[in-house]
């Protein structure tokens, strides 16, 4: 069985970062992309990253989120 990927917001900026790119580069279930989309939004606002929209261009259809 796979690891849950951490998305709450109560944790370092890297540990926040990491998880962001485990859901990326990972598979999200249905039930957490709101959480996903949340720890995005915040790490935006942060001036963390950039958009995954942005980063991943075309390739944003490839992300998969079950």
């Amino acid at each position: 069985m796979k690891e849950k990927i951490d998305l709450s917001l109560d944790r370092s900026l890297e540990e926040l970062v990491a998880s962001y790119w485990e859901g990326v580069n990972g598979e999200i279930d249905a039930n957490a992309v709101e959480s996903f989309d949340a720890l995005e939004n915040y790490l935006n606002k942060l001036g963390a990253l950039v958009s995954r929209y942005k980063l991943l261009g075309k390739q944003y259809n490839k992300v998969k989120f079950l």
